[in-house]
């Protein structure tokens, strides 16, 4: 199997001691990933390599593993995970507050679950039917007020 790279790379023809030691034949490469000393240039300016390389997706993706082996990247399964106001997810005596507590990020983008203590049987779920033969990874972010205990189960 072959996996092709398209990057558009641009060169500056440059002459005399102006040329960096990266040029090749009077060519000066406008783009630089020199991991073992640490050096990354984009568009011929000195850069870092956060703001060099950037990377998005909009649907799912594969990854090479350590193995070897083609995998599905990791990914989120669960629909609207960081909107519990939205209707996708089951409620029952409670109510969701958007965006009302500061998350691990550090931005106020947490909601706040709010559970009447006069009914029974509160709860803010989702029924989500996973494959048996696949191996799933969960976690949750929860900041106790009142009541001082959540549960998760599968």
């Amino acid at each position: 199997m072959q996996i092709g790279l398209g990057l558009s790379i641009t060169a500056q023809l440059r002459f005399g001691s102006s040329l960096s030691s990266y040029a090749v034949n009077d060519f000066d490469p406008s783009l630089v990933f020199d991991f073992e000393q640490n050096y990354y240039r984009t568009g011929g300016e000195d850069s870092t390599l956060s703001s060099s390389v950037t990377h998005s997706a909009s649907s799912n993706a594969t990854m090479t593993d350590s193995d070897g082996n083609i995998k599905w990247r990791p990914h989120n399964l669960v629909k609207y995970s960081e909107q519990f106001d939205n209707s996708y997810w089951n409620k029952n005596n409670c109510s969701i507050t958007a965006n009302n507590i500061t998350s691990p990020s550090g931005v106020q983008d947490a909601d706040k679950l709010t559970i009447n203590v006069t009914g029974s049987n509160s709860y803010l779920r989702l029924t989500y039917a996973p494959t048996s033969s696949a191996t799933y990874t969960a976690s949750v972010w929860a900041k106790a007020e009142l009541p001082t205990f959540y549960g998760c189960g599968a």
